[in-house]
């Protein structure tokens, strides 16, 4: 286990039955190298799905013409016929992977270039959020493009000369350089968005302008650039090279479509249900972990990211997770995801991504949809899909009821450590409850009386569990609905541990007793037994893990505090008081050190045993028990990123770099989580398996305020 500050070089850690992660980023100075060929995907054999995956650029149009998310019958005849090539086929084959590695969107403009010339001889991506939104610089021999984007989540655009410098700014830096521009005094003055951002330089020279108006001597020249836009004039020569071109081996994951309804209305939109299907010999490799009580977790873990689009623009993007059972062998039906988008009628192109977390097989799909005026049901049996689908919580309309029912729901932000406070709301359905109140550890805080029914409620410095309660009212007073979290609580491998009575303490008669759980994620606490002497005193089903036992007079009593999870995971703890005079109890702890031995060649050495190993504590002999070689280690790794102002420049190469570290270094065994601070710690993504998450809840971060580092220790600590 690991915390590792992505930052400015400094990196903090925990230590004992840890692995140590350090990472140091530099700032970049130079335009970068390409990246690594893209993975295999093999081509569809439908016409129109490789015309709309960006075949089409091969046919001859306007210049400057801006596509359309769909394609025309006579775009996909004349793919069909150039498909017939052989070489154009394979060309298209590797340009075609090349740009969907880049993007599943073909508005994105980086995805044209790189199916229409390959990858770039240099590529600068500059990451001053607070001077400029996210833009690259690729060149392609002597010409120079600049690649922005103007709004998140928009598909990337060509800059022109004609579109001005502005559109390049921030909104605000925009209007600090226009009034650079119009002072008199400024002579002998940095401009601003130069001290705040080096890679500026290369964004004046590359479109030749002077901050915001500025003629420097070489200007780009419209016309070439609008050039790369084009289909080739010689589209043999293009498939020679392209084909040429290499590509990064992995199998492949068939994904079909299984048919599309659209069941319902949410207000102007209509429930879009689409079913994917995967054939059952598809390579889908399951995950399988041992479990501590015995047995083993078997499931398949299936990515799907998703992009929809509608003439020119982005509509959506998404990413699901499946978590599904394995395939039993007597399965003949193909494997069945449901994904659902709220739309309007009309047309629209979705393309998908379906990937395979453990074994890696990766396939894309891409599909043209027309939204009717009236709903039509699902072609497929939507509930029949979804039970197999492993689903986390509930709806909050599920969990409010009917319109009109009486209800309250207890909202705070999901599964985040809090320090010195914590926003709650409760969501009221109905019109009987006029009054929420809210507590903590049962003690009320304050009460609320008129909608918005929320609150910040003040915490401990340090984090410790707590129960958060909200009570709804009527106007007499009477008690309408509850509602009741548990904040701060500690996760990992189930743990049971004794806090009262104290070890040691004399008890007789009624006592107070108190138990701390460690509870894993995604599992929930059945109940909480509390035993003495083996006479079951108290079993509770809820926090505070706490309540009265009677201890009976005697020489020795023992009490044990049992914990068991929905999934039927039992541990427990045992204390003695009471101890009859003599009697002594041993805490006896087996202490794992972890060391790496080696020859003078850098090789690990195997087949040691404990006699080939001396330890000593405080200079004292200790008795080693056993030695083993362990390579195949469990890890938790946890990436804490500096998002304060000092990070301006690094960040999108600290969120790369972070990106590609979890990437290459998380097995399906592995879990990580991804904390952000600056002027506080905040948790972006909870302890998972889920590489990709973690990577895309750390992209979306941007650079400002302080560095509150000594927090963002204690907050990421919390969670080992």
């Amino acid at each position: 286990m690991a915390v590792a500050r992505f930052g400015d070089g400094e990196v903090f850690t925990m230590r004992g039955r840890c692995l140590l992660v350090a990472l140091l980023l530099l700032a970049p100075t130079a335009l970068a190298a390409a990246s690594s060929p893209a993975v295999e995907l093999p081509l569809p054999a439908d016409a129109q799905q490789v015309a709309l995956d960006g075949a089409r650029w091969l046919l001859p149009h306007g210049l400057g013409e801006r596509d359309e998310a769909a394609v025309t019958p006579a775009q996909v005849d004349r793919v069909r016929a150039l498909l017939a090539d052989a070489t154009v086929r394979e060309a298209v084959h590797r340009r075609r992977a090349l740009a969907l590695a880049e993007s599943l969107s073909t508005l994105d403009l980086r995805a044209r270039l790189l199916f229409l010339h390959g990858a770039p001889q240099e590529r600068l991506h500059v990451d001053c959020n607070a001077v400029f939104p996210p833009l690259e610089i690729w060149r392609y021999g002597a010409d120079r493009v600049v690649l922005y984007q103007p709004t998140a989540g928009a598909p990337f655009r060509l800059w022109l000369p004609v579109d001005g410098k502005r559109v390049l700014y921030t909104y605000e830096m925009g209007n600090w350089l226009e009034e650079w521009d119009a002072r008199a005094d400024r002579i002998g003055e940095t401009r601003i968005d130069r001290r705040l951002c080096r890679a500026s330089v290369a964004v004046d020279e590359a479109t030749g302008v002077d901050g915001m108006g500025g003629q420097l001597p070489a200007t780009p020249d419209a016309t070439r650039l609008l050039a790369l836009l084009a289909a080739p004039a010689d589209v043999a020569a293009w498939a020679r090279q392209a084909a040429a071109e290499p590509l990064a081996e992995r199998r492949a994951l068939p994904v079909a479509l299984g048919g599309v309804g659209y069941p319902r209305w949410h207000g102007e939109r209509l429930e879009t249900r689409v079913l994917l299907s995967i054939p059952r010999d598809a390579p889908l490799q399951p995950y399988v972990e041992s479990k501590p009580e015995g047995g083993e977790l078997r499931e398949l873990r299936v990515d799907l990211e998703g992009v929809v689009e509608s003439g020119r623009s982005v509509l959506d993007t998404f990413r699901m997770r499946f978590v599904l059972p394995p395939r039993e062998p007597t399965d003949t039906q193909p494997l069945a995801l449901v994904l659902a988008r709220d739309l309007r009628p009309g047309s629209y192109v979705l393309r998908l991504r379906a990937s395979d977390e453990v074994g890696h097989a990766q396939g894309v799909l891409t599909v043209a949809l027309t939204v009717p005026a009236e709903a039509q049901p699902a072609p497929f049996d939507v509930d029949a899909v979804e039970a197999k689908e492993t689903v986390a919580g509930q709806h909050l309309d599920r969990r409010l009821g009917a319109p009109g029912n009486d209800a309250l729901v207890l909202l705070v932000p999901p599964r985040e450590v809090f320090i010195d406070s914590v926003h709650a709301q409760a969501m009221v359905n109905g019109k009987r409850i006029q009054r929420v109140q809210f507590l903590l550890d049962g003690q009320p805080v304050i009460a609320r009386s008129a909608p918005l029914f929320d609150i910040d409620v003040p915490l401990p410095r340090v984090p410790r569990e707590q129960v958060m309660r909200a009570e709804g009212y009527d106007a007499d007073g009477k008690l309408i609905a509850a509602d009741e979290v548990v904040i701060n609580q500690l996760q990992g491998q189930l743990e049971v541990d004794i806090l009262e009575p104290r070890p040691h303490n004399t008890v007789v008669g009624a006592a107070h007793a108190r138990v701390q759980l460690v509870v894993p994620e995604e599992r929930h606490v059945r109940f909480v037994e509390l035993r003495v002497n083996d006479e079951v005193q108290a079993r509770l089903e809820k926090p505070p893990w706490e309540a009265t036992i009677r201890v009976p007079a005697g020489d020795l009593a023992y009490l044990t505090a049992t914990a068991e999870l929905d999934d039927g995971t039992r541990a427990e703890d045992v204390r003695f008081v009471n101890a009859p005079p003599g009697m002594a109890e041993v805490n006896v702890q087996l202490v794992e050190l972890y060391t790496t031995v080696t020859d003078e060649r850098g090789e690990l050495l195997r087949g040691l045993e404990a006699s080939d190993f001396k330890v000593s504590e405080e200079g004292r002999k200790q008795v080693l028990q056993k030695a083993e070689l362990v390579e195949d280690l469990p890890l938790t790794i946890g990436i804490a990123l500096d998002i304060s102002g000092s990070m301006q420049e690094e960040i999108g190469q600290a969120q790369r770099a972070a990106g590609d570290f979890l990437r290459n270094l998380v097995r399906p065994k592995d879990r990580c989580f991804a904390v952000a601070f600056s002027d506080r710690p905040s948790l972006v993504m909870p302890r998972t398996s889920d590489v990709g998450a973690t990577v895309q809840a750390l992209a979306g971060l941007r650079a400002n305020g302080s560095t509150a580092l000594h927090d963002a220790l204690a907050f990421g600590l919390y969670y080992f």
